[in-house]
């Protein structure tokens, strides 16, 4: 297992994996909201970065979830707080309040997305009939649209499987309604 430290000034890139048969998928864990753990492939993530919030360029009238862009290798970047707009938090200032954001730059077939976390935990590895479907009815909509699932982490703990593609297809659908 690799740790990664969130409050690293310098971007982490990660590595460019394919699942294996006897290893399986590898992902990155991080927490999403106190108490909630998620993870994302690595497949579908470029790299790790750590930003000052005046390295996020706030945007007026968007949803409460969008922080804004960042200037990401001369593109720009649209960050969201992931726990805000996946709906597991209650508090919209949760990512807010840092100093410094954790964010994960997530790439879909239709766009890259910045996906401001409370912190990156460790990659590890999960076979992909380790992870169970769905949380039940007791999911919220918005959560239950991007979740792929759950698995039981190193320690015992439940991960939520997020769906990549899914959060970046709701996202664009999301802001271009407003």
């Amino acid at each position: 297992m690799v740790n990664l430290m969130a409050d690293t000034l310098s971007p982490v890139l990660l590595p460019n994996v394919e699942p294996t048969q006897p290893q399986g998928w590898q992902y990155l864990t991080f927490q999403l909201a106190a108490g909630t753990q998620a993870m994302l492939p690595i497949s579908h993530l470029t790299e790790v970065l750590t930003l000052a919030l005046d390295q996020v360029t706030p945007i007026p009238d968007l949803p409460a979830w969008v922080l804004g862009v960042h200037n990401w290798r001369g593109e720009i970047l649209w960050v969201v707080d992931l726990a805000e707009f996946s709906g597991v938090t209650s508090s919209p200032d949760q990512v807010q309040g840092l100093s410094s954001y954790s964010v994960l730059v997530a790439q879909s077939e239709q766009t890259s997305l910045g996906l401001a976390v409370v912190g990156v935990t460790e990659i590890i590895r999960i076979e992909p009939d380790q992870i169970e479907s769905g949380l039940g009815s007791g999911a919220r909509a918005t959560l239950s649209a991007i979740l792929r699932g759950y698995a039981l982490g190193p320690q015992g703990e439940m991960l939520l499987v997020l769906d990549t593609d899914a959060i970046c297809e709701r996202a664009l659908q999301a802001s271009a309604q407003q």
